[in-house]
């Protein structure tokens, strides 16, 4: 008896040990999936999308580091979580040139130098990516996600189909984000401009009341001098 229900707790403790030792790096996929769906309808704020993502690449890919890069207005915006610099916009439009010939999904630094491509070889070493997802949509290329190297040497088939996986679903939430921004952006140049007008209404109406301060004395002191003759003619 006591064998029977010691036996479950001193197998669960030992599957946890195990796991951890020789399981570290792995995750359920479904789970990962609900985390990503979570985490993208949380928050419509483009940079905070952005970090809370890059976040959620990092530690469930176990990247040694993640940057995602989105375009807005010709300008390159950044989750830049390791705080290095950012893409240069020129290079990024380069590297969309790239893509769209190749139509590849994922660029993966090792596929690339067996193919013997040098010229991109070349520009995933300078930037250190490992792996290279970019973001589709109907116009062409929105943004990327660049990923370090793994922290145990090098990502497994999963991870590139995983990541291939939620490509689509960060880019709505990007877009839909962008979207929320322009709007965001529009309402306060729309209020800029109602309270501009609204001063230059409380100008011409400070400028009217003087006009009419004006009138009401020059009627009151003609109104007087008219007084003055018409009185003696009345006598």
């Amino acid at each position: 008896l006591i064998l029977a229900f010691a036996f479950q707790p001193i197998k669960r403790f030992f599957d946890s040990v195990t796991n951890r030792i020789f399981y570290r790096h792995q995750y359920h996929r479904e789970q990962f999936y609900r985390q990503v769906s979570a985490t993208l309808t949380k928050t419509t704020d483009l940079h905070k999308l952005l970090n809370s993502m890059t976040t959620l690449f990092a530690t469930t890919l176990k990247s040694k580091g993640v940057v995602i890069l989105t375009y807005r207005n010709n300008e390159v915006v950044s989750s830049d979580r390791r705080k290095r610099s950012s893409v240069p916009l020129q290079d990024l439009r380069w590297l969309d040139e790239k893509v769209t010939q190749t139509r590849t999904s994922l660029i993966d630094r090792d596929e690339v130098s067996l193919a013997g491509d040098r010229e991109l070889e070349r520009f995933l070493i300078s930037h250190r990516a490992q792996l290279v997802l970019p973001l589709r949509h109907a116009d062409g290329i929105l943004g990327y996600v660049f990923l370090d190297e793994h922290q145990s040497g090098r990502y497994a088939r999963r991870d590139r189909e995983v990541l291939e996986t939620v490509a689509d679903e960060l880019t709505i939430a990007i877009q839909n984000a962008l979207s929320v921004e322009e709007i965001r952006e529009l309402n306060d140049t729309l209020q800029q401009r109602v309270n501009e007008a609204t001063k230059e209404l409380r100008r011409s109406n400070a400028q009217l009341r003087k006009l009419d301060e004006a009138k009401d004395e020059f009627i009151s002191m003609a109104s007087h001098q008219l007084r003055t003759p018409l009185t003696s003619i009345k006598g």
